[in-house]
């Protein structure tokens, strides 16, 4: 009895009759189907846009750079041994 009255007044009691759900709805054997149709929807989506919006504007950026110079040639080990 002492229990339910100090539960009472920390606000922590369950009403009587109140229990959980019986499913967590994410859970919901019933809810999968579409769930799977709306996670392929938006990856797919998701590629799509990648594909043909940022993925060629960041080649398109990096072609352009100024910064962007051809690779230096850097002799091997066995050439500057040979020179010295």
């Amino acid at each position: 009895m002492a229990d339910k009255v100090g539960a009472q007044k920390a606000g922590t009691a369950v009403p009587e009759g109140a229990g959980h759900a019986k499913v967590f709805p994410p859970l919901d054997p019933g809810t999968f189907a579409p769930q799977l149709i709306w996670l392929a929807l938006t990856f797919g989506l998701l590629y799509l846009a990648l594909k043909r919006v940022v993925l060629p504007s960041l080649t398109l950026r990096r072609r352009s750079s100024p910064s962007q110079k051809k690779p230096r040639k850097v002799p091997s080990s066995r050439h500057l041994r040979q020179s010295s």
